[in-house]
């Protein structure tokens, strides 16, 4: 037979251990560890979570709140491991690894940052000799068919041909190309130097 719990809050200090299903209505604050799924208001969701890593699956059109650090790791196996189809509030750190896809806009109210430091790379060479292939590229601007808004850009078919370390599933990797831009530069300023020398040794004679 069945145990319910009729009252507003359920206060549970050393642990509650639960072989078979759990239905909430209302919130859950706190760590859940195992693998199983739970109920809220009739919309079921699962979720698979472990002391230090959780990877929570929400299909559904609903809002997901999570107070505390949120860890998704992603599986070869599935594709996707956090689905949110609503706002998702994060009142933590949320450490994602592997892909993320957002299909909209993305509003970050401090600073994205990429892991760059000289420990963790082997190999290390400058970049040379990028003018050329600079200069092929083809700055674009367009309308998006999904929104309407006219943006700039450029064109993955277009930098695949010239770069295709920096595309991936048609998307660019629009921050490396900060290296191969600024490698330019640096050629550009030596061909400018170059001239600017010969033409004072014209003055000169």
């Amino acid at each position: 037979m069945p145990l319910k719990f009729r009252t507003k809050q359920l206060n549970i200090d050393n642990g509650l251990a639960v072989t078979g299903s759990l239905t909430v209505v209302g919130g859950i604050t706190g760590s859940l560890f195992g693998t199983s799924s739970w109920a809220n208001n009739g919309i079921t969701a699962s979720y698979v979570e472990t002391a230090q890593t959780a990877s929570y699956v929400n299909t559904l059109n609903q809002n997901v709140t999570i107070l505390g650090n949120l860890t998704v790791a992603g599986s070869s196996s599935s594709l996707y491991v956090l689905d949110v189809n609503g706002p998702l509030l994060v009142s933590g750190t949320a450490n994602l690894y592997g892909s993320v896809i957002i299909s909209g806009s993305l509003t970050v109210t401090d600073t994205i940052t990429e892991l760059s430091t000289r420990r963790i790379k082997d190999n290390i060479n400058p970049i040379t000799h990028q003018l050329s292939n600079v200069l092929k590229l083809n700055p674009v601007h367009y309308t998006m068919k999904t929104t309407g808004q006219e943006q700039y850009g450029l064109l993955s078919e277009e930098v695949k041909e010239i770069y295709p370390e920096f595309v991936h599933n048609e998307g660019i990797n629009y921050s490396k190309m900060v290296s191969v831009l600024i490698a330019s530069i640096k050629e550009l300023k030596m061909i400018i130097d170059n001239q600017q020398k010969q033409i004072e040794l014209l003055r000169m004679e």
